[in-house]
């Protein structure tokens, strides 16, 4: 595995922490399941696809379930910890 793709649960982990919630869910969520979605479409709608192009797609799906399989961990992880922890006095008000 490459230096870049070791970074990126950390990466993703700090985008769940980082984030409003609203930005986080349009883009962590939104781009993988995108990605995904086109490619399984591709794949679907091309028969002239060679098998090394649909390997290569096969991959790509598989890569981007993972990625968002880790961050809806990390989403739901974040939400045990607020869950868990004392409310903060600006939730108080």
């Amino acid at each position: 595995m490459d230096e870049s793709r070791q970074d990126q649960p950390k990466k993703e982990e700090n985008a769940v922490k980082d984030r409003p919630l609203d930005i986080f869910l349009s883009h962590e969520l939104r781009t993988p399941l995108t990605s995904i979605m086109g490619y399984a479409e591709l794949m679907l709608n091309d028969p002239l696809l060679g098998e090394e192009a649909r390997k290569k797609f096969v991959q790509i799906i598989i890569n981007e379930g993972e990625r968002l399989s880790r961050v809806i961990a990390h989403l739901c992880d974040e939400a045990k910890k607020q869950q868990s922890s004392p409310p903060q006095e600006d939730q108080m008000q």
